[in-house]
Protein backbone atom coordinates (compact mmCIF):
# COMPACT_ATOMS: atom_id res chain seq x y z
CA UNK A 1 0.00 0.00 0.00
CA UNK A 2 2.80 2.42 0.56
CA UNK A 3 4.61 1.71 -2.40
CA UNK A 4 0.90 2.16 -4.46
CA UNK A 5 0.51 5.81 -2.77
CA UNK A 6 3.95 6.57 -3.41
CA UNK A 7 3.62 6.38 -7.08
CA UNK A 8 1.07 9.19 -6.88
CA UNK A 9 -0.55 7.35 -9.26
CA UNK A 10 -3.82 7.16 -7.34
CA UNK A 11 -6.20 8.76 -5.72
CA UNK A 12 -8.07 6.38 -3.52
CA UNK A 13 -6.33 3.85 -1.71
CA UNK A 14 -8.57 0.99 0.03
CA UNK A 15 -8.13 -2.14 1.56
CA UNK A 16 -5.38 -1.34 4.01
CA UNK A 17 -5.97 -4.10 6.57
CA UNK A 18 -7.71 -6.55 3.86
CA UNK A 19 -5.95 -9.21 5.72
CA UNK A 20 -8.55 -9.42 8.23
CA UNK A 21 -11.30 -10.12 6.08
CA UNK A 22 -10.95 -13.77 6.51
CA UNK A 23 -10.36 -13.78 10.56
CA UNK A 24 -7.15 -13.43 9.52
CA UNK A 25 -5.10 -10.98 12.25
CA UNK A 26 -1.69 -9.58 12.55
CA UNK A 27 0.68 -10.68 15.56
CA UNK A 28 1.72 -7.15 15.64
CA UNK A 29 -0.41 -4.34 16.15
CA UNK A 30 -1.95 -3.09 12.65
CA UNK A 31 -1.22 0.33 13.74
CA UNK A 32 2.18 -0.48 13.69
CA UNK A 33 2.54 -2.69 9.91
CA UNK A 34 0.14 -0.04 8.54
CA UNK A 35 2.26 3.10 9.71
CA UNK A 36 4.06 3.39 6.56
CA UNK A 37 1.20 3.14 4.46
CA UNK A 38 -0.83 6.05 6.17
CA UNK A 39 2.37 8.47 6.03
CA UNK A 40 2.63 7.71 2.05
CA UNK A 41 -0.97 8.07 1.61
CA UNK A 42 -0.61 11.42 3.62
CA UNK A 43 1.84 12.44 1.35
CA UNK A 44 0.58 11.28 -2.01
CA UNK A 45 -2.57 13.33 -0.81
CA UNK A 46 -4.64 10.45 -1.77
CA UNK A 47 -7.72 9.27 0.17
CA UNK A 48 -8.38 6.36 2.09
CA UNK A 49 -11.41 4.30 1.23
CA UNK A 50 -13.69 3.44 4.44
CA UNK A 51 -15.08 -0.13 3.65
CA UNK A 52 -18.84 -1.68 4.91
CA UNK A 53 -18.32 -4.86 3.16
CA UNK A 54 -15.65 -6.31 6.16
CA UNK A 55 -18.86 -6.48 8.31
CA UNK A 56 -20.53 -9.19 5.69
CA UNK A 57 -17.28 -10.99 5.72
CA UNK A 58 -15.64 -13.12 9.09
CA UNK A 59 -13.97 -10.25 9.84
CA UNK A 60 -17.34 -8.82 11.17
CA UNK A 61 -16.21 -5.09 10.95
CA UNK A 62 -15.50 -2.23 9.03
CA UNK A 63 -12.31 -1.73 7.23
CA UNK A 64 -9.94 -0.62 8.50
CA UNK A 65 -10.16 -0.73 11.76
CA UNK A 66 -11.23 2.38 13.88
CA UNK A 67 -7.14 2.65 14.99
CA UNK A 68 -6.10 3.09 11.44
CA UNK A 69 -9.09 5.56 10.70
CA UNK A 70 -8.51 7.62 14.02
CA UNK A 71 -4.47 7.72 12.75
CA UNK A 72 -5.49 8.45 9.03
CA UNK A 73 -7.72 11.51 10.51
CA UNK A 74 -4.47 12.91 12.77
CA UNK A 75 -2.34 13.19 8.87
CA UNK A 76 -4.60 14.60 7.57
CA UNK A 77 -6.01 11.76 5.00
CA UNK A 78 -9.38 12.17 3.50
CA UNK A 79 -11.89 9.57 3.64
CA UNK A 80 -15.17 8.16 1.30
CA UNK A 81 -17.06 5.23 1.99
CA UNK A 82 -17.38 2.47 0.24
CA UNK A 83 -19.80 -0.87 0.44
CA UNK A 84 -17.95 -3.00 -2.21
CA UNK A 85 -21.07 -3.71 -3.65
CA UNK A 86 -21.58 -6.87 -5.99
CA UNK A 87 -25.07 -6.26 -6.38
CA UNK A 88 -27.48 -3.54 -6.53
CA UNK A 89 -28.60 -4.04 -3.25
CA UNK A 90 -25.05 -4.04 -1.49
CA UNK A 91 -24.88 -0.06 -2.61
CA UNK A 92 -24.28 2.09 0.53
CA UNK A 93 -24.88 -1.00 2.68
CA UNK A 94 -24.14 0.29 6.19
CA UNK A 95 -23.14 3.91 5.11
CA UNK A 96 -24.77 5.21 8.51
CA UNK A 97 -22.15 2.89 10.69
CA UNK A 98 -19.50 4.10 8.81
CA UNK A 99 -20.64 7.81 9.10
CA UNK A 100 -20.51 6.90 12.87
CA UNK A 101 -16.88 5.30 12.84
CA UNK A 102 -16.15 8.39 11.27
CA UNK A 103 -17.53 11.25 13.24
CA UNK A 104 -15.82 9.17 16.15
CA UNK A 105 -12.62 9.91 14.86
CA UNK A 106 -13.34 13.32 14.22
CA UNK A 107 -14.26 13.51 10.33
CA UNK A 108 -16.59 16.07 9.69
CA UNK A 109 -16.29 15.86 5.44
CA UNK A 110 -15.99 12.90 3.02
CA UNK A 111 -13.57 12.92 -0.23
CA UNK A 112 -15.30 12.96 -3.56
CA UNK A 113 -14.02 12.99 -7.10
CA UNK A 114 -14.29 14.72 -10.43
CA UNK A 115 -11.98 13.88 -13.13
CA UNK A 116 -9.98 12.51 -10.61
CA UNK A 117 -9.83 15.69 -8.67
CA UNK A 118 -10.48 15.62 -5.27
CA UNK A 119 -12.97 17.92 -3.43
CA UNK A 120 -14.99 17.43 -0.24
CA UNK A 121 -18.77 16.49 1.07
CA UNK A 122 -20.41 17.62 5.00
CA UNK A 123 -20.39 14.05 6.67
CA UNK A 124 -23.72 14.97 7.55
Amino acid sequence: MARAAATGLFQLIGHLDLIKIYGHRPRRPVLELAEPALQAIARSGAAMEVNTAGLYKPAGEIYPAPELIARAFSLNIPVTISSDAHAPAEVGREREQARELLRWAGYTSLATFHRREISSEPLL
